[in-house]
């Protein structure tokens, strides 16, 4: 089961082909592909290897959010095509009309037409759940890789009305460890700016 490394990629790369593995997965769950959309809510190292796999793809256009300014603006420099700041649900809305409101303008700004084909819900956040619904455009895929309350509510009504899907996804699956490989080995993917340190295996409690 051993997969094999080419000679010119480094151990510290190979080393991360683990989390670049569950984000092929995910790919392969939501049928990335080039000329469809994707939004992804949450820039953390899933969210951010998400973008590199669809640009490996050939996705045509990637929207990120966080409510990080820093975190979103990192997104847009490893190959985002717009990142925007999520503004805090103070709960002076109603949540699903907050979402709605939000995406409605997202849309509009952006010229998204009948909005997205695919979005990445990488927060756990609720309100980003919601709005990864509301983003969709009809026949739209919806992945769900937060771990995030047991019980969230999602509008049964979009779901129905737009005849959209929502799919989980966790970890990677057979074959998707060999196509991390590849892609990195391909240059298709670069790793090294989500490397930020190395440590021996003897400081291991102090990274944890």
């Amino acid at each position: 089961m051993a997969i094999p490394i080419p000679e010119d990629m480094s151990w510290e790369e190979a080393g991360a082909t683990q989390p670049l593995a569950i984000a092929v997965q995910l790919g392969r769950r939501a049928a990335l592909t080039a000329n469809k959309t994707l939004a992804i809510f949450g820039c953390g190292p899933l969210g951010l290897l998400v973008i590199a796999v669809a640009k490996a793809y050939g996705v045509r256009k990637i929207l990120v959010f966080d409510i990080e300014q820093t975190r979103m603006d990192f997104a847009v420099s490893y190959g985002a095509d717009v990142g925007i700041v999520t503004p805090k649900d103070d709960g002076s809305t109603e949540a699903l009309a907050f979402s709605q409101d939000f995406t409605k303008t997202v849309i509009q700004m952006h010229s998204l037409e009948q909005s997205v084909n695919v979005s990445t819900e990488a927060s756990s956040a609720k309100v980003c759940a919601q709005m990864a619904v509301t983003i969709l455009k009809a026949g739209g895929i919806c992945i769900q890789a937060g771990l995030g309350k047991q019980l969230t509510s999602v509008p049964l009504f979009l779901l129905t009305a737009k005849e959209l899907s929502i799919k989980g996804t966790v970890r990677f699956r057979p074959g998707c460890y060999a196509d991390a490989v590849d892609l990195v080995g391909r240059k298709k993917v670069d790793l090294k700016p989500l490397l930020t340190a190395t440590y021996p295996l003897t400081k291991a409690g102090e990274v944890f």
